[in-house]
């Protein structure tokens, strides 16, 4: 019977440090996972699965994780340990006859005979109920924009009506800041290039600007650049 929970399979394959003879890596997942024998090899387990995820290299805590090619075509198979951050335990690791846990890349460097070909959700004809459908954690936020021109950006992606007004209410603004001092804006701009202070100030004042004529409009913005 299939281990009850990823927690499970992982206490199961942290119990082992060592593995004799070398070789068996199938074997041993089988066995963190609760799993009978079918398959003659890793390879052949990959090949057999039905619920299969290719290339993805962020496998969820429990699942079994495949390569083939090898010296003699066999394959390899671990086991993730990790929630979707690619560590894996394994037999063989770094040395034959031991039991470790690794990142993915890890074989990358050091087994390149071996080919990663993803994770399944089932194993030896059998299905690992608690790895159907997994939920990926959500992917981290993009990095906020750097100048005004990147966060208006942002903003059209909101609203490009909402974005449209903002630009052409911001453009009257500044340049009526600057035009009445008797500099016109592109001078202004070109001085300023090369003065960095002066620079991140103006900015500065735009992003205000900016703050100042959304919230007219009715428009949440996303966070501001630094």
């Amino acid at each position: 019977m299939v281990a009850s929970s990823a927690a499970v399979a992982v206490r199961n394959a942290y119990a082992y440090s060592s593995c004799w003879p070398p070789g068996r890596c199938l074997q041993y997942v089988r066995t963190w996972l609760q799993i009978p024998p079918y398959w003659p090899s890793a390879a052949a387990a990959w090949h057999g699965a039905q619920h299969k995820h290719p290339g993805d290299r962020r496998p969820p805590k429990g699942a079994p994780c495949f390569w083939t090619g090898g010296s003699h075509g066999y394959g390899h198979i671990t086991m993730a340990v990790g929630d979707h951050d690619g560590w894996v335990r394994s037999t063989d690791v770094p040395h034959a006859g031991m039991v470790r846990s690794v990142p993915l890349s890890w074989f990358d460097a050091h087994w390149p005979a071996l080919h990663y070909v993803g994770w399944a959700e089932d194993l030896g004809n059998m299905h690992i109920p608690w790895l159907a459908a997994t939920p990926l954690p959500p992917p981290p936020p993009p990095p906020p924009p750097t100048d005004p021109e990147a966060w208006m950006g942002t903003i059209d992606a909101i609203s490009p009506a909402a974005a449209a007004a903002i630009g052409t209410q911001t453009s009257i603004a500044v340049w009526e800041r600057y035009e009445p001092g008797g500099k016109r804006l592109t001078n202004h701009i070109a001085e300023t290039n090369a003065n960095t202070a002066a620079l991140v100030k103006q900015n500065k004042w735009i992003m205000d600007a900016i703050k100042a004529i959304a919230a007219k409009q009715g428009v949440t913005l996303p966070p501001p650049p630094a």
